[in-house]
């Protein structure tokens, strides 16, 4: 879409192109390009640019009106996400589980109103949906868009009739919300890449960018009289290799922790130096404004908003990550919709709306369907539409909000006998608080229990993660709870896999704070022995230690992931999920070796929850009616643990259920 107060740059178009390239094969195949997520900060300077472009010579020109500008937006934005969303309700409503189909409800509400990104923000933490099942996911970045083009043509007006010098109010800005990203990426991740004010600088960039070109520093009576600011050919020859480089670099660089952060410069600073060295470098003439690319780039909007539902839908059918023929197919697909969207939806409509009489009706429209689609999806993230299948998907419904826990930090569970018991670690200790509020419940004397859990961070002192800082202390807080004169058993465990596969702990005596790359067999005996020197600290002051290994898990596991022949409705037959002894022993035996050796070194006991579900050669992880066992891919059902757990009885209660006859 090219608006008429701009003339058009096929080159903008192809690195648009870029953009969402890296983003689609980011998804799809994140090993090829690990940090392609960074498109859409590509995106947001393209957006700044050419919208403030639009913006500055209007103010300049007299002739801004804040509802022509609104009207623009919504014929530019809504046909394809109104189609979109749509289509993504409809295969909703016939594949997804009741509680997956509420929220998304609530994603369609928050997409309506341009607020998904303050929605995926409200949702973030440690026992929130994995991203990749939630099929409009990715239109926080259409939110971050919205909220800035709320503020900003007010912004814009306002300094100009103030005549305030633009590029130096601009850059304040700028600096400002960029100074906040970097203050709170470590602390608040989630909050610094979804909020609104810790994105801002990147629109701003291209505002910036685009009041250079036009050097519109201040207002001007008469914007003919502005002149453009040429760049060097020269100069632009170097610039423009130098911008793509950037891109590049990033694309292939930049982790995802700690991001925005100081690694968002690359890909904004690699696109404003492409934009700004115009489309007459060699760059742009023949990678840019190539005829693939220009395509790409022209449907690139329709693409960006297919691509992720059909990849999300698939992750869900999927029981583990979707083979690379499926991954292949659905790029395709998207790329197939978009087209067909930009050619028999965008187009015709944008054509139609030229007539003045058509462009009213059309924006009303318009506008009356995404509010239409607000309310919609409150009523069914209310419950509204009801579950429409068997009494099977009711089961995998209840499995995944089985889940009764004791929170982060300390739960306090008072006993009647001598002496205390510690639970310590993550949400893989949590999970066991089921059995032991049973044995409460039952009035079964016990000991005196504490909970002191942490989400998402495993027990091992000297180290923490970028994503969760608060992990280091709480480590360190249960370590000198252990130490103390009242605690007599511990019991310590954690997803000890998700040491080695989160790919954000770092070293709290290291300065830089680098990430750790676990695959280092070396690093990762460091790391044990760090533990194994604690435990051993804790063994000389008399504590009966028992140790958790890894449990068996994966996506086989997950309820929601468990059968797609039932989401389908192919089949209405359970179907029991397991996995091979062998296969789990394998995925887990570089971490569980780890353990048993500190066990052995120590003379403490070992607590195998694979002897909960597991025989001689299979672990099971569905009752043989296949009813779930877990809750998630990782976490057991708080039904199951209340019953299967009697392995911790013995460290809690003097004489232990199971012998007396109590389950």
């Amino acid at each position: 879409m090219h608006d008429k107060h701009m003339s058009y740059r096929p080159d903008i178009d192809g690195l648009r192109a870029i953009a969402i390239l890296a983003v689609i094969l980011f998804h799809n195949f994140p090993s090829l390009l690990p940090g392609g997520f960074v498109g859409v900060d590509i995106f947001f300077v393209i957006s700044g640019f050419l919208i403030s472009g639009i913006l500055l010579r209007e103010i300049a020109s007299s002739t801004f009106s804040i509802r022509a500008f609104y009207a623009r937006r919504i014929k530019r934005l809504f046909p394809a996400l109104i189609l979109v969303l749509i289509t993504t309700l409809a295969v909703g409503w016939a594949i997804l589980l009741e509680d997956e189909f509420q929220k998304l409800g609530w994603h369609t509400s928050a997409a309506a109103s341009f607020i998904s990104n303050i929605a995926l923000w409200s949702e973030s933490g440690y026992f929130d949906v994995e991203g990749n099942l939630k099929p409009l996911r990715h239109l926080w970045s259409l939110g971050i868009e919205e909220q800035f083009y709320f503020i900003w043509p007010l912004l814009i007006a306002i300094i100009f009739r103030l005549r305030i010098h633009f590029i130096a109010m601009a850059a304040t800005l700028m600096v400002v919300s960029f100074f906040f990203n970097i203050l709170f990426v470590a602390t608040y991740p989630s909050g610094v890449f979804f909020l609104p004010g810790t994105r801002f600088w990147e629109l701003i960039m291209g505002g910036i960018l685009a009041s250079v070109i036009l050097s519109h520093t201040r207002m001007a009576a008469d914007a003919a009289q502005q002149k453009p600011v040429r760049i060097p050919a020269k100069l632009g020859e170097i610039a423009a290799p130098l911008g793509l480089a950037l891109i590049a670099i990033a694309i292939l660089k930049t982790p995802e922790a700690g991001f925005p952060g100081w690694w968002a410069l690359l890909p904004t600073l690699g696109a404003t130096l492409l934009i700004g060295t115009g489309q007459k470098t060699w760059v742009a003439r023949h990678i840019l404004s190539n005829k693939a690319m220009v395509w790409i780039g022209l449907i690139s909007y329709p693409l960006y908003l297919w691509h992720w539902p059909l990849n999300a839908f698939a992750h869900i059918l999927y029981p583990e990550i979707p083979p690379v023929t499926v991954r292949i197919i659905l790029t395709a697909t998207a790329t197939l919709l978009a087209w067909a969207t930009y050619r028999w939806v965008e187009t015709p409509l944008r054509l139609a709306a030229q007539k003045p009489q058509n462009s009213r009706r059309i924006i009303t429209i318009l506008s009356l369907i995404m509010l239409a689609f607000f309310g919609i999806g409150l009523t069914i993230h209310k419950g509204g539409v009801r579950e429409r299948l068997h009494s099977l998907r009711a089961q995998l419904i209840t499995a995944r909000r089985d889940w009764k826990y004791p929170g982060d930090e300390k739960a306090f569970t008072p006993g009647s006998l001598p002496g205390t018991t510690l639970f310590f670690g993550d949400s893989y200790i949590q999970q066991l608080y089921p059995r032991i509020a049973y044995l409460d419940a039952q009035h079964i004397p016990h000991k005196t229990v504490i909970f002191h859990t942490s989400s998402g961070c495993a027990p091992i002192p000297g180290f923490s993660r970028k994503s969760n800082p608060q992990c280091g202390e709480h480590a360190d807080q249960g370590f000198r709870l252990a130490a103390g004169p009242d605690i007599e058993n511990i019991v310590i465990g954690g997803s000890w896999l998700g040491v080695i596969t989160r790919g954000d702990y770092y070293e709290l005596d290291d300065r830089d704070a680098k990430i750790i790359n676990f695959a280092d067999p070396a690093i990762l005996d460091r790391t044990f022995m760090r533990l194994e020197k604690s435990l051993a600290s804790l063994k000389s002051l008399g504590k009966n230690i028992s140790i958790i290994l890894h449990p068996p898990g994966g996506g086989r596991a997950d309820p929601g992931t468990m059968d797609a022949a039932i989401r389908l409705r192919f089949s209405s037959k359970p179907e029991v999920k397991s996995v091979t002894m062998e296969e789990h022993l394998k995925r887990t035996a570089a971490i569980n070796d780890q353990i048993r050796n500190i066990a052995k070194n120590l003379d403490i006991s070992v607590i195998d929850p694979a002897n909960w579900i597991c025989s001689d050669d299979t672990c099971f992880f569905t009752e043989p009616d296949g009813t779930p066992l877990f809750k998630d891919a990782t976490h057991f059902r708080a039904s199951f643990i209340r019953d299967n757990a009697t392995e911790l009885d013995p460290l809690v209660v003097s004489s232990p259920p199971h012998m007396t006859g109590i389950k």
